[in-house]
């Protein structure tokens, strides 16, 4: 089975609760956790319904893939609530790697 690396540093900046953050690429997932977030960079592949079950035990997930990736992102998160998953999607016209922490902040913490 494969697993997906995850990275989380809060030693400058608070822990944000049961968020994991599911991006794209290794750019977005530095920065987004760069400043505390919990995220997880598939890098490309498609997450099995078992390794999305394992992430969703104790995470609320957040899907934020580029917008390429739109169909996927909603997919994902209606597989996690056929399964029972708390879930949502990210849609943003730029990647996170290219958005500030507060417009970052301002899209994860609604």
């Amino acid at each position: 089975a494969h697993s997906f690396p995850t990275r989380r540093s809060s030693d400058l900046f608070p822990s944000h609760d049961r968020k994991l953050i599911l991006v794209e690429d290794v750019v977005s997932w530095m920065k987004i956790g760069k400043f505390g977030y919990k995220v997880c960079c598939p890098f490309g592949c498609s997450p099995s319904k078992e390794q999305i079950s394992k992430l969703g035990v104790k995470h609320h997930l957040v899907w934020w893939l580029d917008m390429d990736k739109a169909k996927e992102s909603v997919k994902y998160r209606r597989t996690c609530e056929a399964l029972g998953i708390s879930s949502s999607n990210i849609f943003t016209t730029l990647d996170p790697k290219e958005l500030s922490y507060t417009q970052i902040r301002s899209k994860i913490d609604v």
